[in-house]
């Protein structure tokens, strides 16, 4: 694998009541992950030796804390494979074909690589992979991504969320090529935080309870996420790609107006 990386999970003190619920997750579903193991954090330890912890001091916003993370991992690292926090993993993780992945991915000269399948139909460019074009909608995130850490810290604006780096920062990585994606998923997890509430499911799967600020959904909670995630898949297989990314940006503008 070209390039020396660290494993990232994204986190804060105020979601450290997830942290031993992921940890025995990545133990059990990845216990042979190749990569150093870092946790961002506000003033928390990670509370396992093999798991460091970077510390970001008082919240700042998620971009901003993200960019103290990559300041520290750069000195070391040129690339960071990143998740977050509340995705569980699920199902055993394939070291080899990972491994495969990977060394495709710097073969081409990859910057960014998604490593689960989007929900778009990519380019394909080898058994493997295949490439987010210019243009597409939420075409950077980090849900299990490979990212160069240089253009990660490029896109990154410090006042935005994940949400607006993922909405707002796809027009900026247009001008940035090797963008890619796996065909077949090599990451599988559940999502178990929705909008700051735990999905009742998972709290009942993971043995997830109310602390800090979070909180576990209502019935009516799950019922309105689902609505909007079916709609959201709607879109996306209605619509054209290359009109996808214009017309959120308009009902953005329509919804701020």
């Amino acid at each position: 694998m070209a390039g020396k990386t660290a494993f990232l999970i994204l986190s804060c003190d105020a979601y450290s009541g997830l942290w031993d619920a992921h940890f025995r997750c990545l133990d059990q579903f990845w216990p042979d992950c190749p990569f150093p193991k870092y946790l961002l954090t506000n003033h928390k330890e990670s509370g396992r030796s093999d798991i460091s912890t970077i510390k970001a001091g008082d919240d700042l916003g998620w971009s901003a804390n993200l960019k103290k993370a990559l300041e520290t991992l750069r000195k070391e690292y040129d690339f960071v494979l990143v998740t977050f926090d509340d995705l569980f993993l699920v199902e055993e993780v394939n070291g080899r074909i990972l491994e495969s992945v990977l060394d495709s991915f710097h073969s081409l000269g990859g910057q960014f690589l998604q490593l689960i399948q989007w929900q778009n139909k990519p380019i394909k460019v080898n058994q493997l992979l295949g490439l987010i074009e210019s243009g597409s909608l939420y075409r950077p995130n980090c849900v299990y991504s490979m990212w160069d850490i240089e253009v990660l810290d490029n896109l990154l604006l410090p006042e935005e969320t994940a949400w607006e780096f993922e909405k707002k920062g796809s027009a900026r990585s247009d001008q940035h090529k090797g963008f890619y994606v796996v065909l077949d998923s090599i990451f599988y997890y559940r999502n178990t935080v929705i909008r700051g509430k735990i999905v009742r499911k998972d709290a009942r799967l993971f043995n997830l309870s109310t602390t800090g600020k979070l909180r576990i959904m209502s019935n009516w909670d799950n019922i309105r996420f689902q609505l909007r995630y079916q709609g959201f898949r709607l879109f996306l297989f209605l619509v054209p790609r290359t009109w996808q990314a214009p017309l959120a940006r308009l009902k953005t503008r329509l919804l701020n107006s």
